[in-house]
């Protein structure tokens, strides 16, 4: 009888797995030990996974369940599973049972609406807590009790040995047989105490369950072999003894995981009460202290083709069903409809099936309606009993219907069912009190219910409607929310950590043999929790990184074995100079705890006192990215390669239609402002980016070397907090704090209901939150609201150009050297964005407001030469990209045509589409040094650049407060260091030639040398530079004031302007205006007010040869002693290119030059007393000279001159 009562238990539970055989079954009643022994494993036990595969063999050697009778309350249940073996392969395609795959797939079905049903049921139950109809099956987890049963659940111990789960393939990859595995030594889960020791724990005495789980030498391989070496044709004796853990260590080869063991520590809470603290109600930590990875290329390649084999069986499997059981020359109709169902897109049009009369009709329609009423009787009662008709109509519409159809008749049952009420008079009873509850409670408060006072309740404060509907939200929430998963405030703490962890590469040597790795991905103490808290839909993910190396084994000798890791040192411990320190500071405590790490990320969802849906948090510090193209191009091989073969251009070019197609529809959404479904972000990176090195030689220490440093990026879009109006104080909620300038909400004002926030009766923004005379509405107010406001700044960046031998990192750190191209500098930018639409021009659709405050430029032939040969290089050695577009043409598709016809263009919304930019660079200085010494500076102050852009115009405007180029190469005196002045404060003299404005000397400054005194040598870089920098005078207020400690926060831009409002301060100004249609033109108008030139010869040939040296003219090949071919089809294609007239239309083109005053002194060197002077020649002022040209189907110019002296 206790065999017949083990027997059934097992059937019931592992009777779809394994095949039961009571022979097999032995029980020792006294020692309590139930033991099965050779079991073998089903076919289809894995069929339920979804995946075209079949069990060839396996079986279960040993599975025992020990039962202390005698200690039942002191020691712990075992269960034990040894010897577990199993040998997979593909589903073949050549047998088919139809009738099985059909029972398969209606089980998989009912599986579907079964878990459809256990959905609606949970949700009733929530909705319904007071009848607790389905309460009692989900809330048993919660109310074990403290019996025996808790203490056997609580101590039940779990011990799996020697596993290994085996697959094998001869059918995906040609002409070879694969074999994947999986092997694992034990895997231990056993209760334990507090200090993680196992062992007997009694569930009265502690309020918490500790569990640890264990996996022990976890091994992943994937091998080719003979079809010799096939275990899935063996016996179960002989597959015993080849799994064997000795056998498997001798044939088993090309490990990909070769040994990992993993130790999982899980703790739970068991107080029956909701936990309303942080503290959660599960805590999992996961450790794994070190994970080897090795990949070869044939193992890559051989997994894609396996997959994708896979997918293919599972696809032709998929098309037996509408085979038919003719012959095609018996029924060739019934051919061509399979051939339609197999490759009709979406299964099996209707045109295949048998076609719907009056009468089929009719009978389905009876069906349906049948069929809903005996599923509501079985919503109603889970445990009734249905006739046999019932059943039968039942299981057949089941088996008929598709389950889209099905989901669609079991929804509208649910929609209409009548559950019966077990507390109908409890329930009649809360309708009648209604909210008499909270005047129970709070009894002082009289007259809101009173049915015969109506003067209380036409007089009812507001703060008294606010707290009313507080109250019952808070009671409506402590319902709704007593569920398994929404009871306490934090559900889960799952914490994964990986101490080590590497990643090989690796390829077939030269013989065949040995594989070597190529390259060698290492990172350290990888981290990852989840904190999950479903009863407020939040859930928080972070990400952290210790440190990461990418190591070249390519490359023999290489200066560079590190391609990606962490500099020499920690940059961020070093001063970076003036002006290097952030505006922007964290806020957060996490950002400053992360310190430690290379890389961290934290996203939130739903964070708790803050209006946004979303928080992401970035934080990194630099990394050394070197540049080998050797290892970029073996890798684009090693990932690629599998998928390009079943890869067509075609495919490619779709595939970047569609991606071209969605960009610029998300482009129009940002410009209309137009957002469906819109949410709101908190923002915060703080990104140290990476260094990137490009190197010409790898094994040359004298070779050329750029480093790119991209500084520090920060980004925020909270930085100014919105002013709140205080509310009373007796309904101040602590989520109503004055909150932090985010992201609007994710509706327009007009209905900005956060889904976040909590919904009463009455919200309190109806109370006081309107705009009235008390509490009028600004502008920075409707800015803010109108507007998406983001601050970037991009901090730090550098560019230098030397050689690996130099101390490149040290002048790096510096900021300033002898190799740099670009000194560090700074670019801080405004982006503001409309997310309310509008058609009225005066709101921008974005507005972008860029400041560069500095920018130092040196340039010689050197580092000329170097960049040239470093960017021949990038490009000979750079990959052909495989979405390049290919020369023919693809030709659209009539659905797209039809798509692009048929939208229709709003003029108004046209015209509303504008976007400002401006770009604003106080100070620019480039250096030029030809063979070793300074040549040339130029100073460039004020520079203003605005641009907008309609779908009818574009505007360009640039303007320029200063233009100094110096002279640093005259020996001439002090009146001859400006090549080139246009500068309010510098001028020309017109009759002596003397620069005036500035005293005897320009530029004048406390360091400049005497005028008087006799100079025999050159002008002193170091003496120019201090002098310009004391002669440059502050900028004018509009261009440098906004910037001044960080981008305007009013949000506005009043700096940019229509192209035609130029500033009339500026020394040289340029408006370019742009007009499309059908006529378009395009207008440039181009101011100097002041320009002096000294043309100093010698300095002049200098700067010219310095370009031509740069830049040398390339030797054309001469043409007559090539012949080329041309064949007819391509000349006549020329020709007929050439006959089609020209179809665009340039439209007419107007340009206005304006001088106001240009100066041009000649002189030339003079010899006395053995040292050269300059002597002034003459002076050339032309005043008040215009040009203006008419560009069109025809050539107008006309100029006019004020005076030439």
């Amino acid at each position: 009888m206790l065999e017949g009562l083990v027997a059934w238990v097992l059937n019931n539970y592992l009777g779809k797995y394994v095949q039961l055989n009571t022979d097999q079954l032995s029980i020792a009643l006294l020692s309590g030990k139930v033991e099965l022994e050779n079991l073998p494993l089903k076919e289809d036990a894995l069929r339920h996974l979804g995946l075209p595969i079949i069990i060839k063999t396996g079986f279960i050697g040993k599975v025992q369940l020990h039962i202390p009778v005698r200690q039942i309350r002191s020691a712990p249940w075992v269960i034990i599973i040894e010897q577990l073996y199993l040998v997979a392969s593909p589903l073949p395609l050549h047998e088919w049972d139809n009738e099985a795959e059909e029972l398969a797939r209606h089980d998989q079905k009912l599986n579907a609406l079964d878990t459809l049903e256990a959905k609606w049921r949970l949700d009733r139950d929530v909705q319904d807590l007071n009848s607790a109809y389905y309460a009692s099956s989900y809330s048993s987890w919660y109310s074990y009790g403290t019996g025996l049963v808790t203490e056997i659940l609580e101590n039940l111990q779990l011990r799996i040995q020697d596993v290994h789960i085996r697959y094998e393939d001869n059918i995906s990859v040609p002409s070879k047989c694969i074999a994947f595995g999986i092997t694992i030594e034990s895997l231990i889960a056993q209760s334990c105490d507090s200090s993680w020791q196992p062992g007997f724990v009694q569930a009265s005495k502690s309020e918490e369950s500790f569990k640890l789980l264990e996996l022990q030498k976890f091994a992943l391989y994937w091998m080719t072999l003979e079809e010799s070496g096939l275990l899935s044709n063996l016996t179960v004796a002989q597959l015993a003894e080849a799994m064997s853990p000795g056998k498997i260590k001798k044939t088993t080869k090309n490990y990909i995981v070769p040994s990992v063991s993993v130790q999982a520590h899980l703790k739970r809470n068991r107080s029956t009460h909701p936990l309303r603290s942080s503290t959660p109600r599960i805590v999992c930590d996961l450790i794994v202290e070190e994970v080897a990875l090795s990949l070869i290329d044939w193992q890559y390649d051989q997994i894609v083709s396996c997959v994708r084999g896979l997918d293919d069986i599972a696809r032709l499997r998929s098309y037996r069903r509408f085979k038919p059981s003719a012959t095609a020359k018996q029924d060739p109709k019934a051919w061509w409809l399979y051939a339609i169902s197999s490759f009709y897109p979406g299964g099996q049009p209707n045109v295949c099936r048998p076609r719907p009369t009056w009468e089929s009709c009719l009978r389905r329609a009876g069906q349906n309606v049948r069929y809903v009423e005996v599923y509501k009787k079985l919503l109603a009662s889970p445990t009734a009993a249905l006739g046999p008709d019932e059943v039968k109509l039942k299981n057949e519409v089941e088996w008929e219907r598709e389950f889209d159809e099905l989901k669609t008749l079991r929804e509208l049952a649910m929609s209409s069912v009548k559950l019966p009420n077990t507390n109908g008079t409890t329930n009649m009873a809360t309708k009648s009190t209604g909210r008499s509850i909270v005047f129970s409670w709070f009894p002082t408060w009289m007259g809101w219910y009173s049915s015969g006072s109506t003067e209380a309740n036409a007089t009812s404060s507001p703060e008294a409607s606010q707290l009313e509907g507080e109250i019952l939200q808070a009671l409506a929430d402590s319902a709704e929310n007593n569920t398994i998963l929404k009871r306490d405030a934090v559900f889960g703490h799952f914490n994964f950590c990986l101490k080590t962890g590497t990643l090989n590469l690796c390829t077939v040597g030269e013989e065949g043999v040995d594989s070597s790795p190529m390259l060698e991905l290492e990172f350290k103490t990888l981290s990852l929790t989840v904190l999950s808290k479903p009863r407020t839909s939040s859930h928080v993910i972070e990400l952290s990184l210790g440190a990461v190396f990418l190591k070249d084994k390519i490359t023999l000798n290489t200066m560079f074995p590190v391609l990606v890791g962490p500099p020499g040192f920690d940059r961020t411990a070093v001063p970076r100079g003036k002006g290097s320190t952030s505006r922007m500071s964290t806020s957060s405590s996490r950002l400053e705890e992360s310190l430690d790490h290379i890389f961290y990320l934290e996203y939130e969802k739903k964070p708790p006192n803050s209006v946004c849906d979303y928080r992401l948090c970035v934080k990194s510090k630099c990394l050394d990215v070197v540049y080998q193209p050797n290892a970029v191009k073996w890798l684009t091989e090693f990932v690629c390669l599998p998928h390009q073969r079943d890869i067509t251009q075609s495919q490619i070019e779709a595939m970047k239609s569609r991606t071209k197609k969605e960009l610029m529809k998300n482009w129009e959404q940002i410009l209309e402002g137009r957002v469906a479904v819109r949410t709101s972000w908190d923002l915060e990176f703080d990104i140290s980016a990476p260094q990137i090195i490009f190197v010409e030689q790898f094994t040359d220490q004298n070779s050329a070397m750029a480093v790119i440093d991209f500084g520090k990026l920060q980004l925020r879009n909270n930085v100014d907090k919105m002013e709140v109006p205080a509310k009373p104080e007796f309904i101040t909620k602590e989520s109503e704090e004055d909150e932090t300038f985010v992201t609007p909400c994710s509706t327009p004002p007009a209905s900005e209901a956060s889904d976040s926030g909590e919904q009463t009766l009455e919200p309190v923004s109806q109370i006081d939150d309107s705009p009235d005379a008390d509490h009028p509405i600004n502008e920075k107010d409707l800015h803010n609201k109108l507007y998406d406001c983001y601050f970037l700044e991009l901090t730090d960046m550098q560019i230098l150009i030397g050689k690996p031998k130099d101390n490149w990192r040290y002048a790096l750190n510096k900021g300033s050297s002898g190799l740099h191209v670009l000194d560090r500098f700074s670019i801080l930018l405004q982006i503001e964005r409309r997310v309310v639409h509008t058609t009225d021009p005066l709101y921008p659709s974005l507005t972008l407001n860029a400041n560069l405050p500095k920018l130092v430029v040196h340039l010689n032939e050197n580092k000329i030469t170097s960049a040239r040969n470093l960017v021949q290089y990038i490009t000979t050695t750079g990959l052909p990209s495989p979405f390049k577009s290919a020369p023919e043409t693809i030709e659209t598709t009539p659905e797209n045509i039809q798509e692009e016809e048929s939208e229709s263009i709003d003029t108004s919304v046209e015209l509303s589409k504008l976007i400002m930019m401006q770009f604003t660079v106080d100070q620019l200085s480039l250096e030029i040094q030809s063979r070793g010494r300074s040549v040339a500076e130029l100073q460039v102050s004020g520079v203003k650049t605005a641009f907008t852009k309609r779908s009818v115009d574009i505007g360009i405007t640039l303007t320029v407060h200063s233009l100094l180029l110096v002279d640093a190469l005259q020996t001439f005196g002090a009146d001859f260091e400006l090549l080139v002045a246009s500068h309010k404060h510098v001028g020309m003299d017109t009759m002596s030639g003397s620069l005036r404005d500035s005293e005897p000397t320009s530029p004048t400054s406390p360091g400049s040398p005497d005028p008087n005194a006799t100079r025999n040598g050159a002008t002193s870089p170091v003496a120019l530079t201090q002098a310009l920098s004391t002669l440059a005078t502050s900028p004018p207020f509009r261009w440098s004031a906004s910037f001044n400690g960080g981008l305007p926060r009013n949000g506005a831009f009043s700096t940019v302007g229509p192209p035609a409002a130029a500033d009339a301060e500026a020394l040289i100004s340029v408006e370019v205006m742009l007009i499309t249609g059908q006529e378009p033109m395009q207008i440039a108008n181009v101011q100097f007010n002041n320009l002096d030139i000294i043309a100093n010869q010698e300095t002049i040939v200098e700067l010219m040869g310095f370009i031509r040296r740069v830049f040398p003219k390339s030797r054309k090949p001469t043409m007559n002693t090539l012949s080329t071919y041309v064949s007819s089809s391509v000349q006549q294609s020329t020709e007929s290119l050439l006959d089609e007239p020209d179809s665009t239309t340039i439209g007419t083109t107007q340009i206005t030059f304006d001088f106001h005053r240009l100066n041009v002194l000649l002189l030339r060197g003079v010899v006395k007393d053995g040292s050269l002077y300059g002597k002034k020649i003459c002076t050339a002022t032309m005043t008040e000279a215009k040009i203006q040209a008419n560009v069109s189907s025809r050539l107008e110019v006309e100029g006019s001159l004020g005076g030439l002296q």
